[in-house]
Order: C-alpha cells, then structure tokens, then sequence
C-alpha cells in the first residue's frame, strides 16, 4: 500500500492504494504514515544498513530472512506508535484521531513479512504506551513475538 525509499528518503502514499487498504478513516492514514517514517528512522540511524549486512546471502523465502523482515516491519510499527502516542492532543492530531491511529492496528493484514495482526498489535500499543525506543527492541524479543 504504501512504503518507504531510503534512497531518496521519501514516503510513497498512492492515495488509491491508501484508500483502499484503510478507507476514509484518517487515523489508519497517519499510523500508515508514520510506520513508514519509522522506517526512515531506522535507515537514519542505521537499522537498516545492519539488516541487510546480516541478510546478505540469505534466500528471500529463508526462514531467518523473513523473521528479520518482520522484526524490522513490528519496530517501525512501534515507532508509529510512538509518533501517535506523542502526537495525540497537539496540533491538527486531536486525541480523538490519536485515538483512531491507535486502533487502526487492529486493521493491519498478517503476511510473512509483516507478522501477524496481533503482533502488530502488540508493537504498535507499546510503542503508543511506553514512547521510548528501549520498547521497540523487536531485535532481542523472542521469536515468538515477531512470528
């Protein structure tokens, strides 16, 4: 639906896609919005140049390629928690549409890369409670908890 390039440092939101995934409701469109800012966290900070140095080699569909993948896709869900967990009641982001992005979670689609929509979940509400990084450490969790 929407993604992220690290090498023009830009987010791609094709409104159609958008829409179609979340429907009008604005607070799916900022979690969308700023998971995929979280993955510019991580390509700034060098999350993502760490991945694919451990992913070298590995096939697409091996096991351990695609837990990294999610471990990488569940952070930057948390970090979009974080965003809206912060954002809440200031600016044009009112509480009531903190709220909504907040339970747009719930509207996310289990994949292999992703993990599943409890997961999602689960990182997206720590990241909305705890706003600190330490609570995003998808890289040192379990197994079980990026599936």
């Amino acid at each position: 639906m929407a993604f992220y390039c690290p090498r023009d440092k830009g987010i791609f939101m094709p409104r159609n896609r958008v829409i179609e995934s979340m429907g009008s409701n604005q607070g799916g469109h900022i979690m969308v919005l700023a998971h995929e800012y979280g993955h510019h966290v991580q390509a700034m900070s060098g999350i993502n140049h760490g991945m694919g140095l451990k992913m070298v080699g590995m096939a697409e569909d091996a096991v351990e390629y695609l837990e990294l993948t999610r471990r990488m896709e569940l952070q930057a869900d948390c970090f979009s928690g974080m965003f809206i967990g912060a954002a809440g009641g200031r600016g044009s982001i009112t509480k009531a549409l903190s709220n909504s992005a907040s339970s747009a979670f719930r509207s996310s689609v289990a994949d292999k890369t992703h993990g599943s929509v409890k997961h999602q979940i689960q990182w997206g509400t720590a990241g909305v409670k705890n706003n600190n990084t330490a609570s995003c450490n998808t890289w040192l969790a379990p197994s079980s908890e990026v599936s």
